[in-house]
């Protein structure tokens, strides 16, 4: 995407928003932009950015468009989530556990100084975390050739949430059967297994909990408690654990501050364990890192003293609805104004005909290239996927989707089910599978056993 990039900043209110990602401690606010625009502007910025980067929305819609988007821009990056976890049941059902498997494995990238791109909305931000202290001080280490008292180690797993069981299928999940402990860590995708000899772990092995069957020899593993704090008395703000040379994104700051206020209103029990608009502001100066707060329209934020104010000049594109003749009548407007145009496509397939069309129509095309060139009157080609067109005038830039050429692809319609409908028949049930009965409370469905009667 280098060409992308140099192109984008060749607009030079666009060049001093990428600029600003480099200015360590700063608090810049950027506005004009909106959609693709943002993860476009975003992604040449991070660039800039050694450590993590951080970026809230409002919700999961919004949080799904921007990891579209930044899969395709950097796809070199690793992206993650930051879930909200359920702060009202503590039970350890299956869902819950993974939850918090994804949130103390975000949080331990972030604690490590990982490159990583953190999203979340402002349900899972607003959750108040222990002390960076404390979470790196909640872990258990077990190496080969190292003694370990076996009674202690169980009681620590047991201290850190973990569940007892007479096999290991799942995360948060251990067993003993003599000198032989397997453990299903938090923070791994295969369980481990440890072999005693005596007061020495002889040997470590990843196995496969369908098949129990070791996967491979390890000499170390650390195991993460199966939440978040095993106090539940969490008083920090997450952004507190990024390092400086890091980033935060605020997207929309007035929609984030109205979510909050929205949350706290319709939960006001949990309002003790949420932080407010203040909290998340205040935690982003604490850590040093640099802070943009990126919006379409220009509005104060809340407890925010920006250094810089930056405008940009952008515009979304029209849908063509397959009509051919309208996106020649715009791609030689575009071309008279010497302005570059990528387009962005599902697949292969969808590039050679829309390449033949356009061909067809006069047009230069380039396409096929993995790195794709940016010419002045040329159309480029590619395959990827971006939520929406748009075009920077200034920069002379328009980018196209396959949604803006061809419409949106008709889906076949699915079935919604409502989370508190009762199940209408054992078929809708697996092993493992947690359910609550109405007499009995809560359960795990084990299967269909067939019993002789007299």
């Amino acid at each position: 995407m280098k060409a992308l990039f140099e192109r984008l900043v060749s607009d030079p209110a666009l060049r001093r928003a990428v600029q600003a990602f480099g200015m360590r401690g700063q608090i810049s606010q950027i506005y004009g932009v909106t959609g693709g625009q943002k993860s476009l502007l975003a992604a040449a910025g991070l660039e800039k950015v050694a450590g993590a980067t951080v970026i809230i929305t409002a919700n999961y819609e919004n949080l799904a468009q921007w990891r579209t988007d930044l899969r395709f821009l950097l796809p070199q990056r690793e992206i993650v989530e930051l879930p909200a976890a359920d702060v009202v049941n503590f039970n350890a059902t299956a869902k819950s556990r993974d939850i918090a498997a994804q949130r103390i494995e975000t949080l331990e990238k972030l604690v490590g100084g990982k490159s990583v791109i953190v999203l979340t909305t402002v349900d899972g931000a607003v959750q108040r975390v222990q002390s960076r202290e404390e979470f790196v001080g909640n872990r258990l280490f077990i190496s080969r050739d190292v003694a370990v008292d076996r009674d202690k180690l169980l009681k620590e797993l047991v201290r850190f949430g973990y569940e007892r069981t007479e096999q290991v299928e799942g995360r948060g999940q251990f067993s003993a059967r003599g000198g032989i402990i397997d453990i299903f860590p938090i923070n791994r995708d295969l369980p481990v297994r440890a072999e005693l000899f005596g007061d020495d772990i002889d040997s470590i092995r990843e196995f496969d909990p369908l098949t129990q069957r070791s996967v491979t020899s390890i000499n170390e593993v650390t195991i993460l408690p199966a939440f978040e704090t095993l106090t539940r008395v969490c008083k920090e703000v997450f952004l507190s654990y990024l390092s400086p040379d890091g980033a935060i994104i605020f997207d929309e700051p007035a929609r984030l501050r109205e979510a909050i206020t929205a949350l706290v209103k319709e939960n006001p029990e949990l309002k003790s364990s949420l932080c407010t608009w203040a909290d998340l502001v205040g935690a982003g100066k604490v850590s040093k890192a640099v802070e943009i707060y990126v919006s379409l329209l220009l509005q104060k934020a809340i407890g925010v003293e920006p250094a810089e104010l930056i405008s940009i000049t952008a515009k979304g594109v029209a849908p063509f609805h397959r009509h051919m003749e309208l996106l020649s009548d715009e791609l030689e407007g575009w071309h008279s104004r010497r302005c570059s145009v990528l387009v962005v496509l599902g697949g292969q397939d969808k590039c050679e005909g829309l390449k033949q069309v356009l061909r067809k129509d006069g047009f230069a095309v380039l396409a096929g290239s993995p790195s794709p060139e940016l010419v002045d009157g040329k159309v480029t080609l590619v395959t990827g996927l971006l939520s929406g067109g748009f075009e920077f005038p200034l920069a002379r830039l328009v980018v196209l989707t396959e949604q803006d050429i061809f419409g949106r692809q008709k889906k076949a319609l699915r079935r919604r089910v409502a989370k508190d409908k009762q199940i209408e028949s054992f078929r809708d049930l697996k092993p493992g599978d947690y359910v609550v009965h109405t007499t009995h409370g809560i359960g795990k469905y084990m299967g269909i056993e067939t019993m002789e009667m007299e």
